[in-house]
């Protein structure tokens, strides 16, 4: 009968473990925190529209890209969620700071529309939108949004739209500060994520955030 001894790791092979670790360990860290990040940001695939929504909210940067969306071609009107002294059913309206500043970067004003009253979620902005476009006939609209805001944009957009016959597309804007790939080299990044997260998690038990 034979008898099989274990013996010790060598001190060299444990050196070698420690290494492996030590570059392996922020690898994955980075994937990882990367994948956290990539969860939020979505984007469909942008076909020709009747109209592309600029959420309220957010930096130049969302009125930047949804104009861009607009003089390319790829919708007939900008639909604006914000305040302003709007009729009943909407209309075309340059009156908010969104819409004058639309207007400046070569939107036709009368192609700018805004829903009624301020939103004070992204749920009530969805049920805005889908009263406009109702009204208005509308069959495909883009929604832009801030990429971190995309994932929790297209959940609730979908969920209301649900039914209507009316295509929702989400669009994150490109260019932005908010990386899937860089976030959390700052604290602005991690206060945004884990504030996502948070909404996102509360809105799976229908608690409705901003």
């Amino acid at each position: 009968m034979s008898i099989h001894l274990r013996t010790k790791p060598t001190r060299s092979k444990a050196k070698l473990d420690w290494v492996l670790l030590i570059v392996t360990a922020p690898i994955l860290l980075y994937l990882l925190f990367w994948g956290i990040g990539g969860f939020l940001v979505v984007g469909d695939s942008i076909q020709k529209a009747d109209a592309v929504v600029l959420l309220s909210g957010g930096d130049d940067a969302r009125l930047g890209e949804a104009v861009q969306v607009y003089q390319s071609g790829l919708a007939e009107l900008l639909l604006i969620t914000e305040t302003g002294n709007i009729p009943d059913g909407g209309g075309p309206r340059a009156s908010t700071l969104s819409g004058q500043r639309a207007v400046s970067a070569g939107v036709a004003e009368e192609d700018i529309y805004t829903t009624l009253g301020k939103s004070a979620s992204t749920h009530n902005e969805a049920a805005a939108v889908l009263g406009f476009c109702q009204h208005e006939r509308l069959k495909t609209i883009i929604v832009v949004t801030d990429p971190y805001h995309t994932r929790r944009t297209q959940v609730i957009f979908r969920s209301i739209f649900a039914g209507s016959g009316i295509d929702v597309l989400v669009r994150p804007v490109r260019d932005h500060w908010y990386q899937s790939s860089t976030w959390f080299f700052s604290l602005r990044g991690w206060k945004t994520t884990l504030t996502e997260y948070v909404k996102l998690t509360a809105l799976l038990f229908g608690i409705q955030g901003d």
